[in-house]
């Protein structure tokens, strides 16, 4: 069983930016309730960044994207 939180398994990724699916995977959280509620607290805390997507962008609509936020950025 691994014991990393949640932000230690982020940081420990080769990533920066995650999309839903990323964190579902990582997380290894497979209730979509969950997940959001997880991402909404840690949004709330400002250990995430939330990223808008701009017209440029070629994301799909599905892909709500985050960013990992570390005290050096």
């Amino acid at each position: 069983m691994n014991n990393q939180t949640n932000m230690e398994k982020l940081i420990t990724s080769n990533k920066k930016v995650f999309t839903i699916d990323d964190l579902a995977v990582i997380w290894e959280i497979s209730d979509r309730k969950r997940l959001t509620g997880r991402i909404k607290y840690y949004l709330k805390q400002r250990r995430l960044i939330h990223i808008y997507k701009d017209g440029n962008t070629n994301f799909s609509s599905s892909d709500q994207l985050v960013r990992h936020f570390t005290s050096s950025q």
